[in-house]
């Protein structure tokens, strides 16, 4: 069976265009108090807030699992919606399986072991869950005329076994279904998931932006039911129908788009987001206007990327990977790694020997292979001098991983 996507903001299409579609419906009626909601519906009482795990669930040859989580608050008192993403590498506690990444938690225990998992790790109550089916996500978009997104980098990715192929330039684009789910479900670059969500984002904000034009009321009954045919959710109808008619006239600077402060670690040769479960917190509990927390991962996409990218441009011969520490398919690991940020890895071996201490970089004679390695160094995290020329090389630059592995992987995965 051909890989379904992971979406993050499918859910998020949802819940908006549920909101967005209900008010249509309801455009004739008053507006229910705050008090009034909250007296049939269940809430935090110390911030006011609604709390909505959202989940999309990947199906892979049959196998469920939650590839997308989100944390989503609706501030009722103040008219706010903001919704955490939550890289599923994130590195947390699951009961009965010790430390682990979070969506692991979902495949172990389905929804409610999820759920009590998220509780446990932002200290937050959830209220009630959102689940979303995929498969009509191209069938959305497309309803709405498709969506123009500011693409912020060359999207290049082809995987001849399972069919994909993405080729989505940069600048302004105009977006139909099948490109769109292309757009968000990419994360063949330097930051891998984080990249995906600051992508999913970017989206979420372009559609709301069409969803508030004008031109596209006439059609949010039909868009509303294709939308509501692939949601699953807890919350009761006569509540979700008033929350609707409450927030139908939201502003769309009062709803913040954000991932889970934290920063990318290796640990025992596994790839986790470490949380910061403090800004996490402060986050979630703020009252202030997030507009300006888009990108709390530390590592920003524009500046990072900018860098990551210049440095790939550098790196435009083929190069060799050798395993010079022994470890099992490491050189497969980070030729994988590699060929991510689009470098082309021609060769994969085994070095001479398994006892290199450090990391290094042989290059054939020349300045062009010189630059190549140089930039390869960059990229890795090894330093300058540990850059030979190699007169009896075979490739432009050749990677010798040494016992410090981890920091090469931790460097190639920013």
């Amino acid at each position: 069976m051909v890989r379904k996507t992971r979406i993050l903001f499918l859910i998020f299409v949802a819940l908006f265009a549920t909101v967005a579609g209900g008010a249509w419906r309801l455009k004739g009626l008053v507006s229910p108090e705050a008090q009034d909601i909250k007296q049939k519906i269940q809430f935090d009482e110390k911030t006011g807030s609604i709390n909505i795990l959202a989940l999309g669930v990947d199906d892979v040859e049959g196998v469920h699992r939650s590839d997308t989580i989100a944390f989503i608050t609706l501030d009722i008192d103040n008219k706010r919606i903001k919704v955490m993403s939550l890289p599923r590498d994130t590195r947390t506690t699951i009961r009965d399986h010790g430390t682990q990444k979070i969506n692991h938690s979902y495949a172990y225990g389905g929804v409610d072991l999820l759920k009590e998992t998220v509780v446990n790790l932002i200290g937050m109550p959830i209220h009630y869950t959102l689940a979303v089916n995929y498969e009509s996500f191209p069938k959305i978009v497309d309803s709405l005329g498709g969506i123009d997104v500011d693409v912020q980098k060359n999207l290049r990715y082809r995987d001849n076994a399972g069919g994909l192929y993405i080729n989505i330039k940069k600048g302004w684009r105009h977006l139909d279904g099948k490109t769109a789910l292309e757009y968000v479900r990419f994360r063949h670059d330097a930051l891998g998931d984080i990249g995906r969500i600051q992508r999913q984002q970017r989206f979420l904000k372009a559609l709301l932006k069409k969803l508030y034009d004008p031109s596209t009321m006439s059609h949010l009954p039909e868009i509303t039911e294709e939308i509501l045919s692939v949601v699953e959710t807890d919350i009761p109808p006569s509540q979700a129908l008033q929350l609707i008619s409450y927030l139908r006239d939201i502003s769309p600077d009062r709803i913040s788009f954000f991932t889970m402060p934290g920063k990318a670690a290796m640990i025992n040769g596994a790839s986790y987001w470490s949380p910061d479960l403090l800004q996490t917190s402060t986050l979630l509990t703020s009252s202030q206007d997030l507009s300006g927390a888009m990108d709390l991962s530390g590592q920003g996409e524009a500046k990072e990327e900018g860098v990551i990218e210049d440095l790939v441009s550098e790196i435009n011969r083929p190069i060799a990977v050798l395993n010079g520490d022994g470890t099992s398919g490491l050189g497969k690991n980070i030729s994988s790694r590699l060929e991510k940020h689009g470098i082309e890895v021609a060769y994969v071996g085994n070095a001479k020997h398994f006892d290199f201490h450090y990391s290094t970089i042989t290059h054939k004679p020349g300045e062009d292979s010189k630059d190549v390695a140089l930039a390869l160094a960059k990229l890795s995290g090894i330093p300058e001098n540990l850059v030979k020329e190699d007169r009896g090389a075979s490739y432009s630059a050749t990677l010798i991983l040494g016992h410090d592995k981890d920091r090469i992987i931790a460097n190639l995965d920013r």
